[in-house]
């Protein structure tokens, strides 16, 4: 293993083994433990805020690693997304990109023979292996989440509905997935218009960040919620909590436009 990936599968404390399906089940379910999704870096590389050796669409491998490891943050489905494609590529899993429309990007991997449907980007429960060309569905913490593969093709609801996903039964290849990462970059997206920062704490605790909102659930229920005006408290919340430098999320507060999701 070189030194990146090596570097990658301790920083997010995979236990490395044999195994290939267990090594898949350890790294998707301690990537969403260890890497937040996040808006702030997004927001801050459409800015062009962000220095030089940070700027997460450069598509750098090595460089990725090396911002996770200095700022913590880990972006959006398609930073969260790239990462992982590289590191289990590295791991020589058999990897693809799918695309589900409109605009989400996760993975096909293939372990022990079979299949699997790998997604770190949603921040949904989805913390085993999953099979791609199967009818599955999990009822966690008041989330129900559907894979219905049909003739060859699979659509993915989330959030007991409000968000429907589509596959179209093929791969994406390297440079369209680029293409799409890079054009998600514009004024219109939710994600530079709203900072937002979230991750789970363990297998049924999540932690949000919305603005100036922290919430905590655990099992899917309300367990903590409040408004934090004061720019020192949300900082150690956003080291302490979420393990990230609090420069970036803060500078993204200030720099923030248009329309904002509800709380």
């Amino acid at each position: 293993m070189n030194k990146e990936i090596l570097t990658y599968l301790d920083y997010i404390k995979v236990d490395i083994t044999d195994d290939r399906e267990e090594l898949l089940t350890q790294i998707i379910q301690k990537h969403q433990i260890r890497i937040p999704f996040e808006t702030a870096t997004k927001l801050l590389t459409y800015k062009q805020r962000l220095p030089l050796n940070s700027m997460f669409y450069n598509f750098d491998f090595k460089g990725y690693v090396e911002n996770l490891i200095k700022y913590g943050y880990g972006g959006t489905c398609f930073n969260l997304t790239f990462g992982l494609y590289e590191l289990l590529n590295c791991l020589n899993y058999k990897v693809e990109f799918i695309h589900l429309s409109p605009g989400h990007y996760c993975l096909s991997v293939v372990a022990g023979k079979k299949e699997y449907y790998v997604d770190v980007g949603f921040m949904a429960p989805l913390f085993e292996l999953y099979p791609l060309r199967e009818n599955w569905e999990v009822k966690k913490f008041n989330e129900h989440i559907k894979w219905i593969y049909q003739n060859r093709k699979g659509v993915l609801t989330l959030h007991n509905g409000y968000i429907k996903k589509s596959w179209d039964g093929t791969y994406s290849n390297r440079i369209d997935f680029l293409k799409d990462w890079k054009k998600s970059y514009n004024e219109y997206s939710k994600f530079i218009q709203n900072t937002f920062i979230t991750k789970w704490k363990n297998l049924e605790e999540i932690i949000t960040v919305h603005e100036r909102t922290f919430k905590r659930f655990k099992k899917g229920n309300l367990e903590e919620q409040k408004i934090i005006n004061d720019d020192y408290e949300l900082e150690e919340v956003l080291k302490n909590l979420f393990s990230v430098d609090p420069i970036f999320y803060m500078e993204a507060l200030h720099e923030k436009k248009g329309m904002i999701i509800k709380s």
